[in-house]
């Protein structure tokens, strides 16, 4: 894992980087953007999907916002468990919108897939840091 900073910057604004680039280029076809299962994962309160169109017009207001919305179960600190569940949230909103814009105007699919977990390297070494997402509050 990186920083939740990184991850919003790769997985969120990534893809919508890739996504324009393409579009620009295609003439038909099909864009596959990767989110995760852990996308859908999310408590609703925790979604922040008014946030979600700031990628399109203020990219560091949005990373700001969602980075801050990750640090939501800790109070101060981020979580990059949580940044990663928000950004890929984020990939399923976005690419529906692209569906609907590109398919109208150059015959582009735009499909997101949502892996469950895979056994990585990478998640090995993650295992056992993973966030708790039960709340941490008393009532």
């Amino acid at each position: 894992m990186a920083s939740p900073e990184t991850i919003v910057r790769i997985n969120a604004l990534g893809t919508v980087y890739v996504n324009q680039e393409f579009y620009k280029v295609m003439d038909g076809g099909a864009i596959v953007d990767i989110a995760s299962q852990g996308g859908y994962m999310l408590p609703g309160f925790m979604t922040p999907r008014r946030t979600y169109p700031l990628a399109l017009t203020d990219e560091d207001a949005f990373v700001k916002k969602l980075v801050r919305r990750a640090s939501i179960m800790h109070n101060e600190e981020a979580d990059p468990q949580v940044a990663y569940m928000i950004t890929k949230n984020f990939v399923h909103w976005y690419s529906a919108g692209c569906a609907l814009k590109y398919m109208r105007h150059h015959d582009i699919r735009v499909l997101s897939v949502s892996p469950g977990y895979v056994e990585t390297p990478m998640t090995e070494k993650e295992r056992g840091k993973a966030t708790d997402m039960r709340p941490q509050w008393q009532g």
